[in-house]
């Protein structure tokens, strides 16, 4: 287990880490900060064995290999012999062995975390909150596979670094959201535009007609993204004008700057839109800002200019801790005539 002295070498965000994985679960030692090294897969493999040789008394051949673990079918075995067990070396046994279990998820979630902040030199005052810790580790403890640990881990993270990023109700959205639902909404949040208080996917579609869909975004997708409350029902209307240079468009899509304006000062732009719920505008924030596909950006300079308006973009060079961002001047997206 750490001690107060162990400390000394992190930094102020892996402290705050440490804290917070000791409020959420009770302790905390070296393995659930460690970085897939030796040490950490050590210490898995011993634990995760401990419950596997428990175990296999009773369910028979039971193996551990890279992080999953699993029983091997005994349908062929002639004759099949189950041992002779009571009902408390039964008990003890599935304990043993799903405690391990839960163990390992929880942290392979902290170590994706420790990960996330391990370029982080500061942390705000505030700290995360006790209750949604709680929570969030109760859900780690049955989160088995890596994408959705990664996800998990970047929640935990994303509480250290600005707590009260992610609600309750979000958290138990992707409690609930499936891996195939995961995909759907990674895909969608990498044409998402994002930017003056607003998320939302460009988006004038039809059960038989979606823009998006060479992009990854089908019509089924963007169903299941309204069922799963990740986006809104009706779609709306997103207005840029040119005589209030306020209203002048600069938004992002992933880590690319994008500016949308009017050609003539008295004219408008207006896009349709479908806007990201709260709960979905706080799981964007999980999604890694890469450049966008420059096809998605021909797309949309050509939907803009038929609108009467030019599309201007370069690429963010940094992210500031208050969510804005420094990029150098864009350059207007030629459009084929």
């Amino acid at each position: 287990m750490f001690k107060i002295k162990d400390l000394a070498g992190l930094s102020k965000p892996l402290k705050r880490l440490v804290e917070a994985i000791a409020e959420g679960t009770g302790g905390v030692s070296r393995p659930l900060l460690a970085w897939a090294n030796a040490k950490a897969k050590a210490y898995e493999i011993r634990t995760i064995a401990q419950a596997v040789a428990d175990s296999q008394k009773l369910l028979g051949p039971v193996k551990y290999n890279d992080g999953k673990v699993s029983i091997e079918s005994v349908a062929d075995a002639i004759p099949l012999e189950l041992p002779d067990a009571s009902l408390e070396e039964r008990t003890r046994a599935r304990t043993s062995f799903l405690d391990a279990k839960r163990q390992h998820n929880t942290e392979r979630i902290t170590q994706q975390a420790a990960e996330e902040l391990r370029n982080e030199t500061e942390v705000p005052p505030e700290k995360p909150d006790s209750d949604f810790l709680s929570r969030l580790f109760r859900i780690a403890e049955d989160v088995t596979t890596e994408s959705m640990q990664m996800l998990w881990g970047k929640v935990l993270a994303g509480e250290i670094k600005r707590p009260g990023s992610f609600s309750l109700r979000s958290m138990e959205a992707l409690r609930n959201m499936s891996q195939a639902e995961a995909e759907v909404f990674v895909r969608a949040a990498r044409v998402a535009l994002s930017g003056e208080g607003r998320e939302f996917i460009p988006s004038d579609y039809t059960p038989t007609a979606c823009p998006l869909e060479p992009f990854g975004v089908d019509f089924d997708d963007m169903t299941a993204l309204r069922e799963a409350g990740m986006i809104e029902l009706q779609v709306l209307s997103v207005i840029y004008e040119g005589s209030a240079p306020d209203q002048i468009g600069q938004i992002t899509c992933g880590s690319t700057f994008i500016m949308i304006e009017p050609r003539e000062a008295s004219a408008k732009v207006t896009l349709a839109a479908t806007r990201f719920t709260s709960v979905g505008r706080e799981l964007a924030q999980l999604i890694e800002k890469t450049p966008a596909s420059p096809d998605y950006i021909r797309w949309l300079a050509r939907v803009v200019a038929d609108r009467g308006g030019v599309v201007k973009t370069s690429e963010v060079v940094a992210w500031n801790s208050d969510g804005t961002f420094e990029a150098p001047e864009p350059e207007e997206v030629a459009v084929e005539p």
